[in-house]
């Protein structure tokens, strides 16, 4: 599903959109705001639903169809997307009829606005049957469920940290490096486009890249780890290791989330992350082992490996996509360096969407396969 998000936001932010079946503004805007009603009312009524059902007799039966459910409405917040950019207008709207799109970041949020709302909208319907899954599997003495409010925040963190945020933040020094105006940059893309943009964009994605931990760590509810025992064992282990880092932190989730992470490819920003629930449940000596974990993956170097075998994935994606619709990478390049297309029907904007899901479907295959193996 993360990928599914993560091709929509990037489908969201393209510079070019079409004119859909709805051409007037101030329609595109209530029946963008329809369906994401729509889709709350969906969400709504299945959190009701699951909260007055659920009971031990039923529960592993009942388990699977929520969770198809809840999938299948998380589909809908991308449907939600597509269709207001697409058939609605939304995208030509904001860029065109409201003229936002020479601003930076603002007409970016408004083209986005759509998946937020129906995002926290899935969220907070939902949330009597996330409380009562929850209730149902806590300990006695764990941590309360969040607030609804607390739920929905919680969420929204989350995603926005790790999804939403590092897009928008790629996309202002895309367009920051964009609008310089100078006479020398301005020779400069006349004579060499491609490298141009290409330096724009490795560009963008070093600023990600600095920026995505240290803002990671403080839009997720995280904190320094206390001084103390474990700390101790966790700094010595890391010194015998040779492992340089900026800071252990605690991750609050209220005891609802057992995980760790290691975030930043470089040495500093780099975070050692573990959650409240995963502290409470290991031991000191389990959590050096998680430590070491982490650390082989830093030392392996698996994230620069799995975002090269993506590209591969992808070259080689695009290769058996062209075959079967030849005109298709100018269009990547436009999605790629964000620059304008002649994508003016909306039925080919379709047809790109259909093709980009079906490449990143076929780039999960493919590192699904080889993380496994």
């Amino acid at each position: 599903m993360q990928i599914l998000l993560l091709l929509t936001i990037i489908l969201a932010l393209l510079p070019t959109f079409p004119i859909g079946l709805v051409t007037d503004g101030r329609w595109s805007v209530v029946c963008t705001a329809a369906t994401v009603a729509a889709l709350f009312l969906a969400a709504w009524m299945a959190g009701k639903l699951f909260a007055h059902l659920w009971n031990r007799t039923w529960y592993l039966r009942g388990l699977r169809c929520y969770r198809l459910v809840r999938a299948g409405l998380f589909v809908g917040v991308v449907l939600v997307e597509f269709i207001s950019l697409i058939l609605l207008s939304w995208g030509y709207v904001v860029r065109r009829v409201w003229g936002l799109g020479t601003w930076i970041l603002l007409d970016e949020i408004l083209l986005l606005s759509p998946l937020m709302l129906s995002l926290v909208a899935v969220w907070w319907g939902l949330y009597p049957a996330e409380k009562i899954l929850h209730d149902s599997l806590r300990r006695r003495d764990s941590t309360p469920f969040w607030s609804r409010t607390g739920y929905v925040i919680f969420q929204a963190r989350t995603h926005s940290a790790i999804l939403i945020l590092p897009m928008l933040l790629y996309v202002t020094v895309q367009e920051m490096g964009s609008q310089l105006d100078s006479a020398l940059m301005e020779q400069f893309r006349q004579w060499l486009p491609f490298y141009y943009f290409t330096g724009i964009s490795v560009l963008a994605v070093l600023v990600v890249l600095l920026i995505l931990p240290w803002m990671l760590v403080r839009i997720w509810q995280t904190e320094s780890l206390p001084q103390g025992e474990l700390r101790d064992l966790l700094e010595s282990t890391a010194r015998r290791l040779g492992f340089r880092y900026t800071d252990f932190r605690v991750w609050h989730t209220q005891n609802n989330i057992a995980n760790a992470l290691v975030t930043g490819i470089l040495p500093w920003p780099r975070y050692v992350v573990f959650s409240d629930s995963l502290l409470q449940a290991l031991s000191s000596y389990e959590l050096v082992a998680v430590l070491g974990h982490e650390i082989g993956h830093v030392r392996r170097w698996h994230l620069p490996l799995y975002v090269g075998l993506c590209m591969l994935a992808a070259v080689s994606g695009v290769q058996l996509l062209s075959l079967r619709w030849p005109g298709l990478e100018p269009y990547l390049v436009a999605l790629l360096y964000r620059l304008p297309s002649d994508l003016a029907d909306w039925r080919q904007w379709l047809h790109l969407a259909f093709s980009m899901t079906v490449l990143w479907g076929y780039i999960w295959l493919i590192f699904g396969y080889v993380s496994r193996h």
